[in-house]
């Protein structure tokens, strides 16, 4: 079979699997549409590509599809069959007819809140059943939720990174980062507390039109989780105090204040609801203009002796640099760097890097200088910064050596081209605040207005 880099229509993996036609690619993986020619079914499946994949990232895979294939729950896709084709991992996949809940908020803004309640309730129902097996998604966001046959189910658990455009490099951390938990940007160790503050991301957005963090680069809002403190939604629209105080517990910073897993939310949010006065009963409302109806699920037992499947440790990003602009403690900064180094030492007295080369992160061409740099240089890489005379905002990353995507080990150097404005302009070396137009989110689509119901 050829690189998965050159699969096209009618391509067929593991012996059975036609492919149709491309549903997503990005760096590491790609969805595709696909026939399942013994059983006559249409199918989806997700291939892990060939070339530069990190072999932890293929071990996981495997582990985590096998967990996966053996889970039934309503709310969540069912995993059919996983494997390996000339050294591409897959993993098989229900297809799913429906609008994702990505589409329905942009095409409705929001939801009333017993709607948008009830829907995530019932996600989290799923999250559950998977955390209780050991299984921590890292990517909950609305364009992995799909309003299916009257039911929100939780889709892409993950092989790989997501593939959309906006989703941070697997080499540095996994997840999408208008929905990244401060813990997830960081690189440490993850809990089933990463989902339940990714759900509270998602349940945030319905309720006011946007997610929590917006920024004008995906490295800026992962910087935002880490250090910022999420506006409460009733701020921002017409939230009841139960409600918008469970949000607000759900996006903590220290994930042992937020509910446990995804059992615990849901249980949570329907007592919320109940807790309102007026709000004696639920009301199960459509979810989309076609009428899609959220319907109950049931909640999973947690099994204490589950072993949760989580990414390998990463050197934590610090914050950037501290500037005369700058609030960011050096304490924190001072943490995390020490931590690095007891990470590294470790690793080196116990056994070979596993991370010793990564990929160039997506999403930093664009971005400030200054975020590009803590980031990179948080993740054990070298900066050489370069000043190129362009139209782009002075400071602002335009172009890299290594490339989007491609290897670099720990301790080399990123090239990055900062444009310096024009010709007759002196060269940027800090980073003036970006304009506050309100359209950019490092998300899939533009921000919205923030104004309360009915301003």
């Amino acid at each position: 079979m050829q690189s998965s880099l050159d699969l096209a229509p009618d391509s067929v993996v593991g012996g059975r699997y036609r492919l149709i036609e491309s549903l997503a690619r990005g760096g590491t993986a790609s969805v595709w549409r696909a026939e399942d020619t013994e059983a006559g079914s249409r199918v989806a499946i997700k291939i892990l590509r060939d070339e530069g994949v990190d072999p932890t990232l293929r071990e996981r895979a495997g582990r985590e599809a096998h967990v996966l294939e053996g889970l039934e729950h309503p709310n969540l896709v069912r995993v059919l069959d996983s494997g390996e084709d000339d050294g591409m991992p897959f993993m098989v996949m229900e297809l799913l007819d429906g609008s994702s809940l990505a589409t329905i908020i942009s095409e409705r803004g929001t939801l009333d809140v017993d709607e948008a309640v009830t829907l995530v309730a019932d996600v989290a129902d799923g999250l559950g059943a998977a955390h209780a097996r050991g299984v921590i998604h890292r990517d909950v966001k609305p364009a992995n939720i799909v309003c299916h046959d009257q039911v929100p189910t939780l889709v892409d658990f993950g092989i790989a990174r997501n593939v959309d455009a906006t989703t941070l490099t697997r080499g540095l951390v996994m997840g999408t980062a208008s929905y990244l938990a401060p813990e997830q940007a960081q690189g440490m160790p993850l809990t089933p507390a990463v989902d339940v503050y990714a759900l509270g991301c998602v349940l945030y957005e319905l309720l006011t039109g946007a997610p929590p963090f917006v920024g004008d680069s995906p490295v800026t809002v992962a910087l935002r989780h880490v250090q910022d403190e999420a506006v409460p939604p009733a701020d921002v629209a017409d939230v009841p105090a139960a409600v918008n105080a469970l949000v607000l517990r759900a996006l903590a910073k220290d994930p042992a204040h937020r509910p446990t897993d995804g059992a615990a939310l849901a249980s949570e949010l329907r007592a919320a609801l109940q807790s309102d006065p007026g709000d004696e009963t639920v009301t199960i409302t459509p979810v989309s203009p076609d009428g899609t109806m959220v319907m109950p699920a049931v909640v999973a037992a947690p099994d204490p002796d589950a072993e949760l499947i989580d990414p390998s440790p990463l050197p934590p990003v610090p914050p950037p640099a501290k500037r005369p602009t700058s609030d960011v403690p050096w304490p924190l900064i001072l943490g995390i760097v020490v931590a690095a180094l007891v990470l590294l030492l470790l690793v080196r007295a116990f056994g070979s890097d596993p991370v010793d080369v990564r990929s160039v992160p997506d999403g930093l061409v664009g971005s400030k200088v200054a975020d590009a740099t803590a980031y990179l240089e948080g993740a054990g890489l070298e900066v050489d910064v370069n000043d190129v005379e362009s139209d782009q905002p002075a400071g602002t990353v335009i172009g890299l050596e290594p490339g989007e995507g491609e290897p670099v080990a720990v301790g080399g150097t990123v090239a990055l081209a900062v444009s310096s404005g024009s010709g007759d302009e002196t060269p940027a070396t800090t980073i003036a605040p970006p304009p506050d137009d309100g359209t950019g989110d490092g998300g899939d689509r533009p921000a919205r207005g923030r104004g309360k119901k009915g301003d």
